[in-house]
């Protein structure tokens, strides 16, 4: 997640939370940078395996896919399937990989 991101979630979270603690109904946009997965979804689940292998966290990247899958859920949901599919498909190979290594993908 981009400071950017960061920065509009936190001051949606400071404005918009009633004396009551609970959220008022309002529309949010996060902004999202183009290209931050690194990946286009059509991408074979090999390149991400290798990113994660190569110490991308497993956490931001799962994040990322779960953000475009969101994201996409209305308008495109064929993209939407894909993001989470992918995300699937990898947070069984890295279960399996923490069955042996219990810090692999931090």
């Amino acid at each position: 997640m981009t400071p950017k991101t960061q920065s509009v979630i936190l001051e949606f979270l400071q404005n918009h939370y009633s004396s009551d603690n609970t959220l008022t109904e309002e529309a949010v946009k996060i902004p999202v940078e183009k290209g931050e997965l690194g990946h286009s979804l059509d991408d074979p689940l090999e390149s991400y395996k290798r990113d994660i292998e190569g110490g991308k966290p497993w956490d931001k990247m799962s994040k990322e896919l779960n953000t475009l899958a969101i994201f996409n859920k209305n308008n495109h949901p064929e993209i939407a399937e894909k993001a989470r599919s992918k995300r699937e498909a990898l947070a069984r190979w890295v279960e399996e990989k923490r069955k042996n290594n219990p810090k692999f993908g931090d």
